[in-house]
């Protein structure tokens, strides 16, 4: 990506932050990404992290309408997604849908209560709806971490985000 379309976008994403009146902490680490694709308009995301620890990480994102985030996994850390403003739509697997069938029944907690939901599925977030997710869960954020699996371990599960505004 070019600096001017990184800095336009920028200012997108903060004019958006600012009319909505969500405050943002000092110095906040700002990540502006088109997934190695070379197609923001597609496949784009900016995200601004809030905290980012082994186990948990929170991030305040940004997105266009139409937009799509590639799938992929974190397999330690677990993640709220949490709609803030328009419409939030994933696509949810109970693993990686090379390695499970569609429609493979698993639960997942979406608003506070357990939902049975079925792998490839879409599911429609509005605005402050979310889902909590556990360790394996394949999520918007562009990185795809591993770690050996054990038998305790709950399924990983797999997403793809679209959102409308």
């Amino acid at each position: 990506m070019r600096r001017s379309q990184i800095n336009s976008i920028y200012l997108e994403a903060k004019s958006c932050f600012e009319n909505h009146g969500w405050e943002l902490p000092p110095n906040p680490r700002w990540d502006i990404t088109d997934f190695g694709l070379g197609d923001f308009g597609r496949f784009g995301l900016v995200l601004i992290n809030l905290a980012e620890e082994p186990e948990y990480c929170e991030k305040l994102m940004y997105a266009r309408r139409g937009q799509t985030t590639p799938m992929h996994t974190h397999a330690r850390k677990k993640e709220d997604i949490i709609c803030r403003h328009g419409e939030l739509t994933l696509e949810l697997w109970a693993a990686h849908p090379e390695k499970t069938e569609r429609g493979g029944a698993f639960s997942l907690r979406i608003n506070g209560e357990p939902r049975a939901l079925r792998s490839g599925s879409a599911s429609r977030f509005m605005p402050e709806s979310g889902l909590h997710s556990r360790p394996g869960f394949t999520t918007p954020s562009g990185r795809q971490e591993r770690t050996a699996s054990s038998a305790k371990s709950p399924p990983p599960m797999t997403t793809q985000m679209t959102i409308s505004l």
